[in-house]
């Protein structure tokens, strides 16, 4: 008769040891997969966030670029034809010819303005995560019976990031300490420099700065 060989003996279940590297591995497995959705859920938001501001942006500049593009040169008040430009302008817009000549409509204001509940003073105090942040306002017929305002831009810089207030073009655009809104004329054209900004995460800030130039249609008249 053939000899019979000893079989392994089958184990039912786990040792300890074997469970406790079963779960730390686990653990370890399940903390990579949080730390892997909290970063993805931050980037995200980040993104999410720096888009809305981009978009603020390219919204704000074409809407002032529309409102200046049929203004008359000599309806400008005041006339920024120099290297600081300015703020704010009142002006009157074309809006139609009657009798071979330009009719122009009421009297439009356009600038910055500190956000509702903000001031100048270096402190957030409407508590939406900027300080001393302002907005663009666009009012029609200033001064009269029908005067209306419209916020054209919130989340607007009180000054630009690398020019400093101190009489000099110190990042060469062309303008010295130059605002976050900032109209300056050039010849026939007027350009438009915007800066705005945005709450991020843990406290930080979203910035952006562009513009744009529009040709005035009715500068000599």
């Amino acid at each position: 008769m053939r000899p019979q060989l000893p079989t392994a003996r089958l184990r039912a279940g786990f040792t300890m040891v074997e469970m406790m590297i079963v779960t730390v591995v686990f653990v370890i497995l399940m903390g990579t997969f949080a730390v892997v959705s909290v970063t993805s859920h931050d980037t995200f938001q980040e993104s999410s966030s720096s888009s809305a501001v981009d978009q603020s942006l390219r919204q704000a500049l074409i809407r002032v670029s529309s409102e200046l593009r049929v203004i008359a040169g000599s309806r400008m008040n005041p006339d920024p034809a120099d290297q600081f430009g300015v703020a704010q302008i009142d002006f009157r817009q074309a809006v139609g010819i009657a009798g071979g000549k330009i009719q122009w409509g009421e009297n439009t204001r356009l600038g910055f303005e500190y956000a509702p509940g903000e001031v100048d003073d270096g402190v957030d105090n409407d508590g939406n995560g900027l300080v001393d942040d302002g907005v663009i306002v666009l009012t029609r017929d200033l001064g009269g019976p029908n005067q209306q305002r419209a916020v054209l831009c919130t989340g607007v810089r009180e000054g630009v990031l690398g020019d400093p207030v101190n009489g000099l073009d110190d990042n060469a655009n062309g303008v010295t300490d130059e605002g976050g809104f900032n109209l300056q004329r050039v010849g026939d054209a007027m350009i438009i420099r915007l800066s705005i900004e945005g709450p991020g995460l843990d406290g930080a800030t979203i910035q952006r700065t562009g513009q744009t130039s529009v040709r005035l249609r009715n500068f000599r008249s």
